[in-house]
C-alpha cells in the first residue's frame, strides 16, 4: 500500500502508536500509523494501522481484500435519492419500534436543519448513522441531487466476523451489512440480504445451531413424516421451485452459505453432541 500512494506530510505520535503519516491516495488522503505500542496477539509488534475516510475507504476496500490483516472499524453505506421533505427523523420514526424491541438506543446530533440521527449506542459494536448528504456537501448535491444516507458502522469482532465474508466474495459482503441493517431496524436497505454471521463462532457449531433449532422447533412433525414415508426434502424442492419468490432464493442461498462451509457428517456430530447435552 506504501507503493501505491504519496506522503503529503508527517504526523505526530498518535493514540497507540509512535508514529503517524498523512498519505495521498486514490480519491484523497489517508493515515498510516506504526510503532505499535501494543502486540497484537496475531502479529506480535510487525503490524501497521491504516485509516481510511469516504471515497478513498471504497476504492482501499476493494484493494486490500485477501491481504493479511483485519479492520477495527468498517462503514459502508446505501444512498438514496429523496424529496427534500423526506429527513432522518422521519426514517428513524419509522423504524423505532422495531429498533426498541431489540433494546437499540435511539440519538440525534446535529443542529438546524441538518442532523444525524442514530440507532445504537455510540459504544456498541454496531451502530446506524443516517444523515442527508447533500446538506452537508453542496458539491453532493449539485452532481447527486437530494440524498438520504444509511450508514452502519461496525467494529472489534462484528467488524472482523463481516471481513471475512466480504474478503471472500464482495456481493455477499454486502448483504451480510444489510442483513444487520434489517436485523436492528427491520427495514431492508437492499433487495437481497443474508443472515449475519455470530463473531467468533466455528463455521461447524454455527451449521450445527441452525439445524439443531430447527430440530426443536418441528422434531414432531418429521418424524411423523420419517414414519409415515412422507418425503419432505422432495416436497420443499417442489414448493420451492413453484414459488420463484426472491426472498425465498435470498434465504436459501444464506442457508447453503452456512451449511455448505463444513462436511455434513461435521455437522450431524455436532448436533448429537447438542441433543446430549439437552
Amino acid at each position: 500500500m506504501v507503493r501505491e500512494t504519496e506522503l503529503e506530510e508527517p504526523g505526530t505520535a498518535r493514540a497507540g502508536c509512535e508514529w503517524s503519516q498523512r498519505r495521498r491516495c486514490f480519491g484523497g488522503l489517508c493515515w498510516r500509523r506504526g510503532g505499535p505500542r501494543q502486540a497484537s496477539k496475531r502479529f506480535g509488534v510487525d503490524y501497521e494501522s491504516w485509516e481510511w475516510d469516504g471515497l478513498p475507504a471504497d476504492w482501499a476496500g476493494r484493494r486490500v481484500r485477501g491481504w493479511d490483516g483485519y479492520p477495527s472499524r468498517v462503514d459502508v453505506a446505501w444512498d438514496y435519492q429523496c424529496l427534500a421533505g423526506d429527513t432522518p427523523e422521519r426514517w428513524v420514526d419509522m423504524v423505532a419500534p422495531h429498533a426498541r424491541s431489540c433494546g437499540l438506543t435511539l440519538g440525534g446530533t446535529g443542529q438546524g436543519d441538518v442532523w444525524t440521527r442514530y440507532v445504537g449506542a455510540p459504544e456498541s459494536s454496531r451502530r446506524i448513522r443516517v444523515y442527508r448528504k447533500d446538506l452537508r456537501d453542496e458539491g453532493w448535491l449539485f452532481q447527486f441531487g437530494s440524498t438520504l444516507r444509511v450508514e452502519l458502522v461496525m467494529r472489534h469482532e462484528v467488524a472482523k466476523a463481516w471481513w471475512k465474508v466480504f474478503d471472500r466474495d464482495e456481493v455477499e459482503g454486502m448483504r451480510v451489512a444489510a442483513g444487520h441493517i434489517n436485523e436492528m431496524v427491520g427495514l431492508p436497505v437492499q433487495a437481497e440480504w443474508s443472515e449475519v454471521p455470530r463473531p467468533g463462532v466455528e463455521p461447524v457449531v454455527d451449521a450445527a445451531q441452525m439445524v439443531f433449532e430447527f430440530l426443536k422447533q418441528n422434531e414432531v412433525m418429521l418424524i411423523v413424516c420419517d414414519t409415515l414415508g412422507i418425503n419432505l426434502g422432495q416436497l420443499a424442492n417442489e414448493r420451492h421451485s413453484s414459488l420463484k419468490r426472491r426472498e425465498s432464493e435470498c434465504r436459501l442461498r444464506q442457508r447453503l452459505a452456512v451449511l455448505g462451509e463444513v462436511p455434513s457428517s461435521e455437522v450431524v456430530e455436532c448436533v448429537r453432541a447438542m441433543i446430549r447435552k439437552g
